[in-house]
């Protein structure tokens, strides 16, 4: 099933989906009374905020570069 996830997060890709398919199923079955729209939207916000993080934590550990290619010296 596609759930429209942004490109930049990794689309619909098979990995995204497995995971929201298995979010989604979690939730249903932890509250059966819960739409099957709301608990897509729970788990595409929590998947958005999961690549936001990894991203974040994969920019943070990348040197920093100048313009010119140089090594930015962070150490304080």
């Amino acid at each position: 099933m596609p759930y429209g996830i942004p490109k930049e997060i990794g689309g619909d890709s098979k990995k995204n989906v497995a995971w929201m398919e298995k979010c989604v199923s979690s939730i249903m079955e932890k509250q059966p009374d819960m739409s099957k729209e709301r608990a897509i939207r729970i788990c595409k916000s929590q998947l958005m905020k999961k690549k936001k993080a990894e991203l974040d934590t994969l920019i943070a550990s990348q040197p920093l570069i100048d313009e010119e290619g140089n090594l930015i010296n962070t150490d304080c």
